[in-house]
């Protein structure tokens, strides 16, 4: 990630242009029966979705761009993406 003091010093070298590449997008899929989002109430077995909101801060500060895409219930027949 290019911050401000790092173009000054570009353009200090006589540099203008450099070559940048798009953030990456990273999806986050919680998994689970167990899981419910953030702001739910609980009974007993389950568990908030926090686990999303920890990825999505470590994916942020290193550049990516978070897409949180729910909670995937479990199923005896496995998953299916897309």
């Amino acid at each position: 990630m290019l911050r401000p003091q790092d173009v000054a010093a570009l353009a200090g070298i006589g540099i203008t242009e450099v070559r940048v590449y798009e953030k990456p997008k990273v999806s986050i899929i919680s998994t689970g029966d167990e899981i419910v989002p953030a702001k739910s109430g609980l009974r007993p077995g389950q568990v908030r979705d926090i686990n999303s909101y920890n990825l999505a801060g470590l994916i942020s500060e290193h550049g990516g761009l978070a897409v949180k895409k729910g909670i995937l219930k479990t199923s005896s027949t496995g998953y299916r993406m897309r």
